[in-house]
């Protein structure tokens, strides 16, 4: 009963128990980080291939702001609402009726 006494025991416990935390968890954000990585260098990839003038980049764009708007607006009013009639916008801009 001793030996599970003291500091050095507590010191001992913490040790093992983060250690384990960390061997256990470390995969999955390593796995998220990367896919974050990836998406991070799509877009950058994108960005390179940016041109301002582009007329369906400005009809991307109003798309996006129009859906960004409209789902701000439904979070505000649906919750009240059934969810059976519960839109939502995607981040690639189409509008979607959830079921």
């Amino acid at each position: 009963m001793a030996d599970r006494m003291g500091t050095p025991y507590l010191q001992r416990t913490l040790n093992l128990t983060l250690t384990n935390h960390i061997r256990d968890t470390l995969p999955a954000l390593r796995s998220r980080l990367q896919a974050q990585i990836l998406a991070m260098q799509k877009d950058v990839e994108d960005l390179k291939k940016f041109k301002p003038d582009d007329p369906a980049l400005k009809a991307k764009a109003m798309i996006k702001y129009v859906c960004v708007c409209i789902c701000t607006y439904l979070c505000c009013v649906l919750p009240l609402q059934p969810s059976s009639t519960n839109f939502y916008c995607e981040p690639r801009l189409s509008l979607q009726m959830r079921r």
